[in-house]
């Protein structure tokens, strides 16, 4: 059921040649269809570079997406953060009702 709203797939984008070499771009897509619209959401990331050698060896430089990892840096940090504000509030809340009693 799924399928029919969310699809990810990997796309080759144009080649291109430099020095003797071809360089070609993929991207992850991630397309989330909105039921009864006709939008939705189109998410492309950078994921790999294929590249063709002069000498005709072939190898895929994975891309690491810097900005990702630090989102889900903040991500983590900030749910680590609530957490922990929440435990100190709720250590005081009982301190405080040892002390009233």
């Amino acid at each position: 059921m799924w399928k029919q709203f969310i699809q990810i797939e990997d796309r080759i984008g144009e080649p291109i040649s430099a020095n003797g070499a071809v360089i070609t771009p993929v991207a992850r897509v991630l397309h989330v269809a909105i039921p009864g619209l006709h939008g939705g959401l189109i998410w492309n990331r950078p994921v790999a570079v294929h590249v063709r050698t002069a000498a005709g060896e072939e190898l895929t430089v994975p891309v690491r997406d810097v900005t990702r990892q630090v989102q889900w840096g903040l991500l983590a940090s900030g749910f680590i953060n609530g957490l922990l504000v929440g435990l100190v509030i709720l250590l005081l809340r009982r301190l405080l009702a040892k002390r009233k009693s």
